[in-house]
């Protein structure tokens, strides 16, 4: 069962590191929730801050 679940995640990561628009999705989930916890944004400002991120990457 551990095995299942370590090539599972083997997988997973090998799709992430293939795909950078997965990378970009991520970092700018990322930087888009820190943002929300430090300034408290409204949620329709992640659209902005998704794009400044592709942007800086």
């Amino acid at each position: 069962m551990l095995r299942f679940i370590w090539n599972f995640v083997k997988q997973i990561l090998g799709l992430l590191t293939v795909c950078e628009l997965c990378w970009h999705l991520i970092l700018s989930l990322i930087v888009n929730y820190v943002k929300y916890l430090i300034y408290g944004l409204p949620k329709n400002k992640y659209a902005e801050g998704s794009t400044f991120c592709i942007k800086i990457i």
